[in-house]
């Protein structure tokens, strides 16, 4: 395996930690020494830099959760990325499921994206409508969904 690959999965592996070490209070400098003892340390800037796009992105998630479900998304709950696909918003998202075969109700993060702004209630129509359920080889029948975050498209008009 090259070096690249094992930074990025170092980095990968720390980003995933994030949000819960956020959740328990931790500053920056905490949360370094946190990784370093497990091995899940890489350059200090690059570890400061995602910690606080991390960070933001928590805040915005609070933001999103907020916002009513009739009303439409606000800008300012949005965060600005520069993502590979040529559609305005990327949308996040957990489902409640039950699976009618096991008896067990998990979550499932799921996202898509759209052109289109709407209300969180018009974007979990949509999504829910073009989502097979099932597609996992389970029955499964969906009893929520709540809208985490939406990321605009760096440069598209909103």
């Amino acid at each position: 395996m090259a070096l690249g690959a094992i930074v990025g999965s170092v980095r990968a592996i720390f980003m995933s930690a994030i949000p819960g070490l956020v959740r328990r209070g931790l500053t920056a400098n905490a949360m370094i020494k946190w990784a370093s003892p497990l091995k899940l340390s890489y350059r200090r800037v690059n570890m400061l830099a995602d910690i606080r796009k991390v960070k933001g992105l928590a805040k915005l998630e609070a933001a999103v959760r907020k916002v009513s479900s009739t009303v439409l998304l606000p800008k300012y709950v949005m965060y600005e990325d520069d993502y590979r696909s040529a559609r305005r918003y990327f949308v996040k998202a957990t489902m409640q499921i039950f699976d009618e075969g096991s008896g067990d109700t998990y979550e499932r993060w799921v996202s898509f994206y759209t052109n289109r702004r709407a209300s969180k209630d018009q974007w979990t129509r949509d999504f829910l409508a073009g989502y097979v359920e099932g597609r996992y080889g389970s029955a499964e029948q969906i009893l929520d969904m709540e809208l985490v975050s939406v990321a605009h498209k760096k440069g598209w008009a909103y």
